[in-house]
Protein backbone atom coordinates (compact mmCIF):
# COMPACT_ATOMS: atom_id res chain seq x y z
CA UNK A 1 0.00 0.00 0.00
CA UNK A 2 2.99 2.73 0.61
CA UNK A 3 4.28 1.96 -2.42
CA UNK A 4 0.77 2.86 -4.11
CA UNK A 5 0.19 5.68 -2.07
CA UNK A 6 3.83 6.85 -3.28
CA UNK A 7 3.23 6.38 -7.27
CA UNK A 8 -0.40 8.56 -6.99
CA UNK A 9 1.74 10.76 -5.15
CA UNK A 10 4.56 11.60 -7.73
CA UNK A 11 2.13 11.23 -10.63
CA UNK A 12 -0.04 14.19 -8.80
CA UNK A 13 2.70 16.39 -7.93
CA UNK A 14 3.86 15.64 -11.50
CA UNK A 15 1.03 16.61 -12.92
CA UNK A 16 0.99 19.84 -10.59
CA UNK A 17 4.29 21.07 -12.30
CA UNK A 18 3.14 20.22 -15.55
CA UNK A 19 0.17 21.82 -15.84
CA UNK A 20 1.69 24.98 -14.45
CA UNK A 21 4.55 24.68 -17.43
CA UNK A 22 1.26 23.60 -19.38
CA UNK A 23 0.34 27.44 -19.29
CA UNK A 24 3.44 29.33 -18.63
CA UNK A 25 5.78 28.18 -21.47
CA UNK A 26 2.94 29.22 -23.75
CA UNK A 27 2.27 32.33 -21.98
CA UNK A 28 5.97 33.63 -22.36
CA UNK A 29 6.59 33.00 -25.81
CA UNK A 30 3.44 34.79 -26.40
CA UNK A 31 4.13 37.58 -24.48
CA UNK A 32 7.39 37.76 -25.46
CA UNK A 33 7.31 37.22 -28.77
CA UNK A 34 3.95 38.22 -29.43
CA UNK A 35 3.81 35.76 -31.86
CA UNK A 36 0.74 33.06 -32.31
CA UNK A 37 2.93 30.63 -34.66
CA UNK A 38 6.15 30.55 -32.21
CA UNK A 39 3.27 30.29 -29.25
CA UNK A 40 2.05 26.96 -31.07
CA UNK A 41 5.08 25.53 -32.18
CA UNK A 42 7.01 25.69 -28.66
CA UNK A 43 3.80 23.50 -27.85
CA UNK A 44 4.15 21.13 -30.37
CA UNK A 45 8.23 20.83 -29.98
CA UNK A 46 6.80 19.57 -26.82
CA UNK A 47 4.02 17.71 -27.47
CA UNK A 48 4.91 15.71 -30.63
CA UNK A 49 7.76 14.39 -28.80
CA UNK A 50 5.94 13.77 -25.90
CA UNK A 51 3.28 11.61 -27.86
CA UNK A 52 6.07 9.50 -29.93
CA UNK A 53 8.06 8.49 -26.93
CA UNK A 54 4.99 6.39 -25.42
CA UNK A 55 5.05 3.96 -28.09
CA UNK A 56 8.62 4.25 -29.28
CA UNK A 57 9.84 4.39 -26.20
CA UNK A 58 7.91 1.39 -24.41
CA UNK A 59 10.41 -1.39 -25.70
CA UNK A 60 13.24 0.90 -23.53
CA UNK A 61 10.93 1.04 -20.90
CA UNK A 62 9.93 -3.01 -20.63
CA UNK A 63 14.02 -3.60 -21.64
CA UNK A 64 15.62 -1.09 -18.45
CA UNK A 65 12.68 -1.66 -16.52
CA UNK A 66 10.05 1.08 -15.00
CA UNK A 67 11.47 2.15 -11.77
CA UNK A 68 15.16 3.62 -13.46
CA UNK A 69 13.88 5.11 -16.56
CA UNK A 70 10.47 6.51 -14.36
CA UNK A 71 13.91 8.53 -11.76
CA UNK A 72 15.94 8.79 -14.78
CA UNK A 73 13.66 10.46 -16.94
CA UNK A 74 12.65 12.83 -13.50
CA UNK A 75 16.28 13.34 -13.03
CA UNK A 76 17.34 14.61 -16.12
CA UNK A 77 14.04 16.63 -16.43
CA UNK A 78 14.95 18.76 -13.24
CA UNK A 79 17.78 19.62 -15.58
CA UNK A 80 16.24 20.18 -18.80
CA UNK A 81 13.25 21.72 -17.25
CA UNK A 82 15.36 24.83 -15.36
CA UNK A 83 17.21 25.12 -18.77
CA UNK A 84 13.85 25.70 -20.58
CA UNK A 85 13.32 28.70 -17.91
CA UNK A 86 16.57 30.78 -19.33
CA UNK A 87 16.16 28.94 -23.03
CA UNK A 88 14.69 32.12 -24.29
CA UNK A 89 17.28 34.02 -23.51
CA UNK A 90 19.64 31.98 -26.57
CA UNK A 91 16.97 32.56 -29.18
CA UNK A 92 13.56 30.86 -29.70
CA UNK A 93 15.62 28.05 -31.82
CA UNK A 94 17.15 26.91 -28.62
CA UNK A 95 13.85 27.43 -26.82
CA UNK A 96 12.46 24.57 -29.20
CA UNK A 97 15.43 22.05 -28.96
CA UNK A 98 14.84 22.27 -25.44
CA UNK A 99 11.28 21.72 -25.38
CA UNK A 100 11.34 18.59 -27.84
CA UNK A 101 14.46 17.24 -25.36
CA UNK A 102 11.86 18.18 -22.56
CA UNK A 103 8.60 16.23 -23.76
CA UNK A 104 11.07 13.14 -24.89
CA UNK A 105 11.55 12.96 -21.44
CA UNK A 106 8.64 13.45 -20.25
CA UNK A 107 6.85 10.91 -22.43
CA UNK A 108 9.41 8.40 -21.47
CA UNK A 109 8.80 9.18 -17.85
CA UNK A 110 5.21 8.63 -18.11
CA UNK A 111 5.10 5.61 -19.87
CA UNK A 112 7.52 4.56 -16.95
CA UNK A 113 4.54 5.39 -14.52
CA UNK A 114 1.60 3.61 -16.32
CA UNK A 115 3.90 0.65 -16.47
CA UNK A 116 4.40 0.51 -12.61
CA UNK A 117 0.61 1.31 -12.11
CA UNK A 118 -0.63 -1.98 -12.94
CA UNK A 119 1.55 -4.39 -11.09
CA UNK A 120 1.78 -1.82 -7.96
CA UNK A 121 -2.25 -1.72 -7.30
CA UNK A 122 -2.05 -5.38 -7.84
CA UNK A 123 0.49 -6.36 -4.76
CA UNK A 124 -1.78 -3.77 -2.90
CA UNK A 125 -4.84 -5.67 -2.83
CA UNK A 126 -6.81 -2.93 -4.18
CA UNK A 127 -9.27 -3.26 -7.14
CA UNK A 128 -7.58 -2.46 -10.67
CA UNK A 129 -11.18 -0.33 -11.64
CA UNK A 130 -10.93 1.48 -8.56
CA UNK A 131 -7.78 2.44 -8.20
CA UNK A 132 -7.22 3.25 -12.22
CA UNK A 133 -10.15 5.81 -11.39
CA UNK A 134 -8.56 7.15 -8.00
CA UNK A 135 -5.31 7.78 -10.01
CA UNK A 136 -6.96 9.74 -12.59
CA UNK A 137 -9.72 11.58 -10.85
CA UNK A 138 -6.38 12.97 -8.91
CA UNK A 139 -4.53 13.93 -11.91
CA UNK A 140 -7.59 15.22 -13.12
CA UNK A 141 -7.75 17.28 -9.21
CA UNK A 142 -3.97 18.18 -9.35
CA UNK A 143 -4.86 19.72 -12.83
CA UNK A 144 -7.72 21.90 -11.31
CA UNK A 145 -5.66 22.97 -8.48
CA UNK A 146 -2.92 23.79 -10.86
CA UNK A 147 -4.37 25.62 -13.50
CA UNK A 148 -5.48 27.99 -11.09
CA UNK A 149 -2.18 28.14 -9.06
CA UNK A 150 -0.39 28.34 -12.16
CA UNK A 151 -2.45 31.80 -13.11
CA UNK A 152 -1.54 33.29 -10.04
CA UNK A 153 2.20 31.94 -9.58
CA UNK A 154 2.61 33.62 -13.67
CA UNK A 155 1.13 36.50 -12.61
CA UNK A 156 2.97 36.84 -9.15
CA UNK A 157 6.23 35.43 -9.86
CA UNK A 158 6.99 35.19 -13.84
CA UNK A 159 6.47 32.85 -16.39
CA UNK A 160 10.16 31.63 -15.99
CA UNK A 161 9.99 30.76 -11.97
CA UNK A 162 6.68 28.77 -12.77
CA UNK A 163 8.67 26.73 -15.36
CA UNK A 164 11.25 26.35 -12.44
CA UNK A 165 8.87 24.91 -10.01
CA UNK A 166 7.70 22.45 -12.51
CA UNK A 167 11.94 21.40 -12.36
CA UNK A 168 11.68 21.02 -8.38
CA UNK A 169 8.21 18.83 -8.67
CA UNK A 170 10.47 16.43 -11.03
CA UNK A 171 13.14 16.12 -8.47
CA UNK A 172 10.56 15.36 -5.99
CA UNK A 173 8.90 12.59 -8.18
CA UNK A 174 12.52 10.93 -8.18
CA UNK A 175 12.70 11.04 -5.03
CA UNK A 176 9.12 9.31 -4.12
CA UNK A 177 9.60 6.28 -6.65
CA UNK A 178 12.88 5.64 -5.23
CA UNK A 179 12.28 5.44 -1.88
CA UNK A 180 8.68 4.16 -1.96
CA UNK A 181 7.64 1.68 -4.82
CA UNK A 182 10.50 -1.25 -4.13
CA UNK A 183 12.85 -2.54 -7.45
CA UNK A 184 10.74 -6.04 -7.42
CA UNK A 185 7.32 -4.00 -8.17
CA UNK A 186 8.81 -2.01 -10.80
CA UNK A 187 9.58 -5.45 -12.86
CA UNK A 188 8.44 -5.09 -16.83
CA UNK A 189 5.24 -7.03 -18.13
CA UNK A 190 7.30 -9.56 -19.65
CA UNK A 191 9.24 -9.96 -16.02
CA UNK A 192 6.11 -9.96 -13.86
CA UNK A 193 7.97 -10.03 -10.08
CA UNK A 194 11.41 -10.15 -10.84
CA UNK A 195 14.00 -7.68 -9.39
CA UNK A 196 15.68 -5.31 -12.15
CA UNK A 197 18.49 -6.05 -11.74
CA UNK A 198 18.67 -9.77 -11.65
CA UNK A 199 15.94 -10.30 -14.16
CA UNK A 200 17.61 -12.68 -16.84
CA UNK A 201 18.67 -11.07 -19.65
CA UNK A 202 17.13 -14.14 -22.04
CA UNK A 203 13.70 -12.95 -21.61
CA UNK A 204 14.44 -9.41 -22.96
CA UNK A 205 13.14 -8.96 -26.76
CA UNK A 206 15.67 -7.05 -28.87
CA UNK A 207 13.91 -3.29 -29.52
CA UNK A 208 13.12 -3.48 -33.02
CA UNK A 209 11.49 -6.76 -31.98
CA UNK A 210 9.56 -5.79 -29.57
CA UNK A 211 8.32 -2.56 -31.32
CA UNK A 212 7.14 -4.57 -34.18
CA UNK A 213 5.22 -7.12 -31.86
CA UNK A 214 3.82 -4.05 -29.45
CA UNK A 215 1.74 -2.82 -33.49
CA UNK A 216 1.19 -6.39 -34.39
CA UNK A 217 -1.32 -6.43 -31.60
CA UNK A 218 -2.51 -3.07 -32.08
CA UNK A 219 -3.49 -4.31 -35.61
CA UNK A 220 -5.32 -7.05 -34.62
CA UNK A 221 -7.45 -5.34 -32.08
CA UNK A 222 -9.82 -3.30 -33.31
CA UNK A 223 -11.50 -2.08 -30.70
CA UNK A 224 -8.22 -0.70 -29.40
CA UNK A 225 -7.66 1.13 -32.97
CA UNK A 226 -10.63 2.87 -32.70
CA UNK A 227 -10.46 3.96 -29.13
CA UNK A 228 -6.82 5.04 -29.75
CA UNK A 229 -8.05 6.78 -33.19
CA UNK A 230 -11.26 8.47 -31.16
CA UNK A 231 -8.49 9.89 -28.43
CA UNK A 232 -6.21 10.95 -31.24
CA UNK A 233 -8.83 13.43 -32.60
CA UNK A 234 -10.07 14.60 -29.67
CA UNK A 235 -6.72 15.14 -27.88
CA UNK A 236 -5.40 16.84 -31.17
CA UNK A 237 -8.37 19.54 -31.00
CA UNK A 238 -8.33 19.47 -27.16
CA UNK A 239 -4.36 20.69 -27.67
CA UNK A 240 -5.23 23.37 -30.11
CA UNK A 241 -8.00 24.81 -27.65
CA UNK A 242 -5.77 24.67 -25.07
CA UNK A 243 -1.98 25.76 -25.95
CA UNK A 244 -3.30 28.63 -28.93
CA UNK A 245 -6.91 29.58 -28.83
CA UNK A 246 -7.11 29.82 -25.21
CA UNK A 247 -3.82 31.86 -24.23
CA UNK A 248 -4.88 34.18 -27.64
CA UNK A 249 -8.53 34.68 -26.34
CA UNK A 250 -7.37 35.43 -22.80
CA UNK A 251 -4.22 37.54 -23.73
CA UNK A 252 -6.81 39.86 -26.32
CA UNK A 253 -9.82 39.70 -24.35
CA UNK A 254 -9.00 39.40 -20.10
CA UNK A 255 -5.11 40.47 -20.53
CA UNK A 256 -3.90 38.40 -17.78
CA UNK A 257 -2.72 34.80 -16.72
CA UNK A 258 -4.64 34.82 -13.99
CA UNK A 259 -7.92 34.16 -16.00
CA UNK A 260 -5.57 32.07 -17.83
CA UNK A 261 -5.33 29.78 -14.83
CA UNK A 262 -9.11 30.22 -14.13
CA UNK A 263 -9.92 29.32 -17.39
CA UNK A 264 -8.70 26.20 -17.74
CA UNK A 265 -9.49 25.12 -13.96
CA UNK A 266 -13.08 25.68 -14.78
CA UNK A 267 -12.27 22.49 -17.53
CA UNK A 268 -10.42 20.58 -14.73
CA UNK A 269 -13.44 21.21 -12.40
CA UNK A 270 -15.99 19.52 -15.47
CA UNK A 271 -13.21 16.57 -16.11
CA UNK A 272 -13.02 16.28 -11.92
CA UNK A 273 -16.69 15.50 -11.53
CA UNK A 274 -17.13 13.81 -14.23
CA UNK A 275 -14.19 11.32 -12.97
CA UNK A 276 -16.17 11.00 -9.73
CA UNK A 277 -19.52 10.11 -11.51
CA UNK A 278 -17.36 7.39 -13.13
CA UNK A 279 -15.47 6.19 -10.65
CA UNK A 280 -18.76 5.44 -8.78
CA UNK A 281 -20.79 3.90 -11.61
CA UNK A 282 -18.09 1.88 -13.76
CA UNK A 283 -17.93 -1.32 -11.66
CA UNK A 284 -21.96 -1.73 -12.37
CA UNK A 285 -22.29 0.36 -15.93
CA UNK A 286 -21.24 -1.51 -19.55
CA UNK A 287 -18.30 0.01 -20.88
CA UNK A 288 -19.72 0.93 -24.21
CA UNK A 289 -22.73 3.01 -23.34
CA UNK A 290 -20.46 5.14 -20.71
CA UNK A 291 -17.90 5.80 -24.00
CA UNK A 292 -20.79 6.60 -25.99
CA UNK A 293 -21.93 8.98 -23.64
CA UNK A 294 -18.81 10.75 -22.63
CA UNK A 295 -17.63 10.94 -26.02
CA UNK A 296 -21.04 12.83 -27.78
CA UNK A 297 -21.09 14.89 -24.40
CA UNK A 298 -17.18 16.02 -25.42
CA UNK A 299 -17.73 16.75 -29.00
CA UNK A 300 -20.65 19.31 -28.17
CA UNK A 301 -18.89 22.57 -28.67
CA UNK A 302 -19.20 25.12 -25.43
CA UNK A 303 -16.31 27.57 -25.76
CA UNK A 304 -17.34 30.95 -27.66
Amino acid sequence: MKALAGLLTAGTISVIGSRMTFLAIPWLVLVTTGSPTKMGVAAAAEMLPYVLAGPLGAPLVDRIGPRRVSIAADLASVAVMAAVAFGQAGGFALLVALLVLAGVLRGLGDCAKRVLLPATIRASGVDMTRATSVYDGLNRLASLLAAGLGGILIAWLGARQAVLLDAATFAVCAALVAALVPANRAASTTQAGADEATAPATVREPYWQALRGGFAYLRGDRLLIGILSLLFVTNLVDQANAVVFIPLWVNDVLHSPVALGWVHAAFSLGAVLGNIVFTTLAPRAPATPCSRSASSSAARPGWP
